[in-house]
Formats: C-alpha cells, sequence, structure tokens
C-alpha cells in the first residue's frame, strides 16, 4: 500500500467527520435543509480530493478544496444554530431539559473538529507521501 501524506490523511478523517456530523444532524430537533447540502457538499468534495490524492492526479487547483470544506462545514455551524437558538434559550432559562438539544450540541461539536481538521489539512502536503516526508 502506498503512503498517504499527512494532508490526505487529514483530509480523509474531515471528510469521514462531515458524514458523521450528517448522521448526527438528522437526530437535531429544528432542522434546516441548507446544513444537509453544506455537509453533503464537503463530503462530496473531500472525496473528490482524497481519490485525486490516492492516485496522484492532484492539480494545483485542488488544494483549495480544504478551504472550500472549511468553509462550507462552517456554514453548516451557522445555519445550524439558526433554527436552535429558541431551543438554547428554553434550556438557559430552565424552560426545557439539556436533553432537547444534546444532539444539536453533538452535532456542532462535530462538525467544529471536521472544519479545524480542514484547515490544518489546508496547509500540509497532498498525495502520496515520498520517502522522509
Amino acid at each position: 500500500m502506498k503512503n498517504l501524506s499527512k494532508g490526505l490523511c487529514l483530509s480523509s478523517v474531515a471528510c469521514i467527520l462531515s458524514l458523521v456530523a450528517i448522521i448526527i444532524y438528522a437526530f437535531v430537533l429544528y432542522k434546516l435543509p441548507v446544513v444537509f447540502v453544506f455537509l453533503i457538499a464537503a463530503v462530496v468534495l473531500g472525496a473528490v480530493y482524497v481519490m485525486s490524492g490516492i492516485k496522484d492526479m492532484a492539480k494545483p487547483v485542488m488544494g483549495i478544496i480544504p478551504w472550500l470544506n472549511s468553509v462550507l462545514t462552517a456554514g453548516a455551524l451557522v445555519a445550524g444554530v439558526y433554527l436552535m437558538v429558541n431551543q438554547i434559550g428554553y434550556v438557559i432559562a430552565s424552560l426545557d431539559t439539556v436533553d432537547t438539544i444534546l444532539a444539536f450540541i453533538i452535532f456542532e461539536v462535530v462538525t467544529a473538529i471536521a472544519m479545524i481538521v480542514n484547515i490544518v489539512s489546508s496547509f500540509m502536503p497532498m498525495g502520496v507521501a515520498k520517502k522522509g516526508e
């Protein structure tokens, strides 16, 4: 098996985290469809990026994909909060329990981690690692 570079491995992790975020968001109380669109786009672009790196077909323009994925996951973070603001207020005011926003909190954490991993991977080399990398 080929040795994959650190950037490619981190991009794979970010792609998987975005996929997990999609699954978790399905259990959030109030959903906004654009969050699914942002995350699905991040997963698809991440998969294209990883596959092009594995097959050594990476072009210099492909380096923008981790940045684009971090913007997409940031958009999912912000859009996800939009419908849950009232519910968060109810929990803070002790009118509801934390159980109602637990899936939302987990979703936000996983999506934030995916965004950070995408940002970090954009600074790493892409493709098959050469000896000494």
